[in-house]
């Protein structure tokens, strides 16, 4: 047996020992050897960015620019491969979703079952036009959501890695910029792709007039209070406009105003309701719905009061923007006035006006319109059935 260095003890009854410098040197080398190891089995390294696979897709959401103050570090929950540290002049947040599309029509079934929609066989009111209906807008409902997607994105010469994808296939990042930001931007695709998953982006200046709307029964009729008539309406029926509001939402917008739409339907809804606004004639916007997975407790919060998510995210949407006047459009049906009162006793400076349309069935009592607009203006609020009743100064300074 060769005899030790003159350095290292050694101690028979023990195992060889080396220098403290060479037994960290050899635990920061099993420790890298661990990490390449990790790297191979999940196939990346840390900060690598994820190409979506040819039976991948990508939805974007409108996306949302402020105006900030202070230095960019192009940190801000969107690694920035340009440079780092100018200054910043605009906050962008985008959200978007990546999945798999369903191909098989028999995943409906189960969803089916679960909104208690009728059967074709057994109920002839649904025709052929609504059982296509019904694929083409419950399928989104099907898809196969990617998690831990980490996207990268180009904003103009610049290219951003956004945070990984959620189990729920969302992504979102907040990215800062010198500079106001382009219309759209795109997310980087591997060199052999054609595709192009681009995303709008809405640049809204600090001051002017915000519009924000509910959707359902106050531009898009869906009879929110009888649930049989609202599912029909959401899955198996064409989507119909409530007369004259896009004409009226077209008038907004030509005088200025950028349209916020703020709703308790689902995500996997926005790409029909989309087309529908669209078709309508409804300005662009920025959305806010709501999650829904069938696997998290998203499902059951989905079935619940939706008041929560559309407070929470109108005051972030004041807060975001304190020197903008807000105007807020909602009908009878649910919960708009509640909501829309106590945001503006809240912001009494940034609202502007509330709107309600009236509804056949909902409570439109003189003791609700007490308790909801509370402490308020009776000039604040509007109680309309045909827009053509508004008043014509309601934009007015």
């Amino acid at each position: 047996m060769m005899n030790p260095p003159d350095n290292v003890q050694y101690d028979r009854n023990n195992s060889a020992k080396l220098p403290a410098w060479q037994q960290t040197g050899k635990v920061i080398r099993v420790f890298l050897t661990l990490l390449s190891i990790i790297s191979l089995l999940c196939g990346r390294t840390a900060g690598a960015i994820d190409y979506p696979k040819a039976d991948e897709h990508v939805l974007f959401f409108p996306a949302l620019a402020w105006q900030s103050d202070g230095q960019s570090d192009g940190q801000s929950g969107g690694q920035s491969d340009g440079q780092a540290g100018e200054p910043s002049g605009w906050t962008v947040e985008l959200h978007g979703w990546i999945f798999e599309p369903n191909l098989f029509s028999d995943l409906l079934e189960p969803l089916r079952l679960v909104l208690s929609l009728p059967e074709p066989v057994v109920d002839t009111t649904v025709d052929a036009d609504s059982q296509q209906l019904w694929e083409q807008r419950g399928h989104w409902f099907t898809v196969d959501n990617e998690r831990g997607k980490r996207l990268a994105v180009r904003l103009g010469n610049d290219v951003y890695t956004l945070p990984a994808s959620r189990p729920n296939g969302h992504f979102s990042g907040v990215i800062e910029l010198s500079a106001e930001p382009p219309a759209q931007f795109a997310v980087e695709t591997a060199a052999h792709d054609s595709r192009r998953f681009t995303g709008e982006l809405l640049a809204i200046p600090p001051t002017g007039l915000s519009i924000v709307s509910d959707i359902d029964d106050t531009i898009k009729i869906s009879q929110v209070l009888d649930t049989s008539e609202l599912l029909r309406n959401t899955f198996l029926r064409p989507y119909r406009a409530v007369p004259g509001m896009a004409d009226l939402y077209q008038h907004w917008q030509a005088r200025g105003a950028v349209f916020h739409y703020v709703s308790a339907s689902p995500w996997q809804l926005y790409r029909p309701l989309r087309d529908f606004m669209d078709e309508a004639g409804y300005p662009l916007g920025s959305f806010q719905l709501r999650y829904f997975r069938w696997k998290d407790q998203t499902a059951v919060i989905f079935l619940q009061d939706s008041s929560a998510h559309k407070t929470a995210a109108l005051e972030t949407l004041l807060s975001r923007y304190p020197q903008r006047q807000f105007l807020l459009i909602g009908d009878a049906g649910e919960h708009d006035p509640e909501i829309y009162g106590a945001l503006a006793r809240r912001f009494p400076e940034q609202v502007k006006a509330i709107l309600i349309r009236a509804l056949a069935g909902a409570d439109l009592s003189t003791i609700r319109w007490k308790q909801a607009f509370a402490g308020l203006p009776a000039s604040l609020w509007h109680l309309f059935s045909d827009p053509a009743e508004l008043p014509d100064n309601l934009l007015n300074d």
